[in-house]
């Protein structure tokens, strides 16, 4: 499953809870299968950093289940110890991109090139919409035209998209699995003696 994330598709939004006239730049994050060019799950967010990504990949993993492998470039975030560590707890392998060699992120390339021509364009420049309503027209593509459209050119992909895998090709965690905990940071700091520790600045 390769990933793909942040500015080659981001744009403007109404942020949750600003005022109407009010900006903030967008960002997208996406899974793609490699095999069928199936879209695990595609979201905007207002940042493109780790929390974003951690959270994409974990509705992709609950919406279509576990991949083998994870296909992402040399960017911080995708070496973090963070995504490390949940990808080792749940026998995900990690593989980056060898450097100066993007042509191995050509699928995940011509989706975000599909959402910016396709879906990006067909969207009322003159309509702000908020981050919430950007990313149900969103879903709507992807159900609607995106997928339709691959599982026309791809039995594999149609095979994804009505669930018929065979369980061979499809790993699922146990049904008892909190996806929350398995997401939680885990980081280390030192007690002080009066029982006090700083987590990003606050004494608690």
């Amino acid at each position: 499953m390769p990933i793909g994330s942040g500015s080659p598709t981001c744009c403007s939004a109404r942020g949750f809870g600003a005022p109407a006239a009010a900006k903030c730049r967008c960002f997208l994050q996406a899974t793609l299968d490699d095999a069928s060019r199936l879209i695990p799950h595609a979201q905007f967010y207002p940042n493109q950093g780790l929390d974003s990504f951690l959270d994409c990949l974990r509705q992709a993993i609950s919406a279509r289940g576990l991949p083998t492998r994870l296909y992402m470039d040399n960017a911080k975030i995708y070496r973090s110890p963070q995504l490390a560590r949940i990808a080792a707890s749940i026998g995900i392998l990690i593989v980056h991109t060898p450097p100066y060699r993007p042509e191995g992120r050509g699928k995940i390339e011509r989706f975000f090139r599909s959402v910016r021509e396709q879906f990006l364009d067909s969207l009322d420049p003159q309509a702000l919409l908020s981050i919430e309503q950007l990313n149900e027209r969103l879903w709507h593509w992807l159900d609607t035209v995106y997928h339709r459209r691959e599982a026309q050119r791809a039995p594999d992909h149609a095979r994804c998209c009505a669930g018929s895998a065979t369980s061979e090709q499809v790993r699922q965690l146990p049904p008892a699995t909190d996806m929350r905990r398995l997401f939680f940071h885990r980081v280390d700091r030192l007690v002080r003696r009066d029982s006090t520790f700083l987590l990003r600045k606050p004494l608690l």
